[in-house]
């Protein structure tokens, strides 16, 4: 594949942490397992590279071309140059001979000096190589347009956006990722991180999916950091994180697996006695059965989770999740909206026709004369704050 790119440099290499004799074991063991399982992380011993995201780095061996990535980031603070792990490639070597033709005017021989060359050439210099292989963590990955989407049947997962400076992975699969201002004690089941990586001027993000593993902290500043198990890159999203959550500039946000649970059953409460319809207990009845059909009340349920990540009261805003934990996650009401004075037989439930609402706004609703709308109930309520 060919690459827009700022510039080309030659890095001459220093490989630190793998037993490596020749060129070939440099190029299976670092740049086609050791690189990846860092996500792409390579230490540097003297200067950095001063470098565009984006430009293309050929890795100098031996003086041979043995691999080529696109360059991301330079984090000084512990050495690390960051390189694009989809664009890692290894080929068979090259010598100086090739780089003399593509780039006559640029390049004469290798030194240690992190050489540039121009980028026009590249796609030439691409065509030439041969005997070209990628780890297999550069294979393509699924691309995602909403949390929803990763969310698992019957588990609370935590989405966290990041910069990656904070990101970190080891290679036995574990990680951590800060500092969060996040309650130590609420339950989680996952951790899904959304890293931000803007790619040739287009918003992109990789996805990792970890099991949560406690908190470190808090600090001064009362932030966590959040511990991680099994930590896997589950896909991509060309979604910025508001659109991909839904939730705006907050930096972490809770879902549950009901959102996208199409079978689970979330209970709706019955309610307690006919007395709560002055209009008698046939249309009681009837509302009663509209209210309760298990499939549009889901429906309701899933859509608003979908949008809004949370099941809130209409009326009052209260959250059974956030006053009660896991016991409280996919709890709501819902109320039919149409006025019983205009049921009939044959008026088939919509979704728009329900409103959610907490088992005690929903008994006041149903409390009269005279029966108040929604939007009523929440005006009184309002009124009185």
């Amino acid at each position: 594949m060919t690459h827009t790119s700022p510039t080309i440099r030659i890095l001459p290499m220093t490989v630190e942490g793998v037993e490596m004799t020749t060129v070939k074991e440099v190029q299976e063991q670092f740049f086609l397992e050791v690189l990846p399982s860092r996500e792409g992380c390579y230490y540097y011993r003297a200067a950095g590279l001063k470098a565009e995201p984006g430009t293309i780095v050929l890795f100098q061996c031996d003086n041979r071309i043995i691999a080529s990535a696109a360059f991301e980031r330079l984090e000084r603070r512990g050495g690390k140059l960051y390189f694009d792990v989809s664009s890692i490639k290894v080929f068979d070597p090259v010598g100086p001979d090739l780089l003399r033709e593509v780039w006559p005017e640029k390049f004469e021989n290798f030194s240690q000096v992190k050489q540039s060359l121009n980028a026009k050439a590249f796609p030439k210099f691409e065509r030439r190589l041969t005997g070209i292989r990628v780890p297999k963590l550069a294979l393509p990955y699924p691309t995602f347009d909403t949390a929803q989407e990763l969310i698992q049947p019957g588990e609370v997962s935590l989405f966290i956006l990041t910069d990656g400076r904070n990101f970190n992975i080891k290679p036995d699969g574990s990680g951590s990722t800060g500092f969060w201002r996040i309650s130590p004690t609420r339950h989680r089941d996952r951790v899904v991180v959304y890293r931000a990586k803007p790619r040739n001027g287009r918003h992109f993000a990789e996805l990792f999916t970890a099991r949560y593993d406690g908190v470190v902290g808090p600090t001064e500043h009362d932030k966590y950091t959040v511990k991680l198990l099994d930590v896997k890159l589950a896909g991509t999203t060309y979604r910025r994180w508001q659109e991909f959550t839904g939730i705006g500039q907050t930096p972490h946000k809770y879902f549950s697996g009901v959102a996208v649970t199409p079978t689970h059953d979330l209970f709706v409460v019955d309610e307690d006695e006919e007395s709560a319809f002055p209009e008698g207990a046939e249309k009681y009845r009837m509302h009663w059965a509209r209210e309760r059909d298990p499939e549009i009340a889901r429906k309701a349920k899933c859509k608003r989770l979908s949008e809004t990540g949370k099941l809130k009261c209409e009326a009052c805003n209260f959250d059974y999740s956030e006053k009660y934990g896991d016991r409280g996650v996919g709890f709501i009401e819902a109320h039919h909206m149409i006025p019983v004075s205009q049921l009939n037989g044959k008026t088939k439930t919509r979704i728009k026709d329900l409103a959610l609402v907490c088992s005690n706004c929903h008994r006041m609703l149903h409390r009269g004369p005279p029966l108040l709308s929604v939007a009523e109930l929440k005006a009184l309520l309002q009124d009185r704050e």
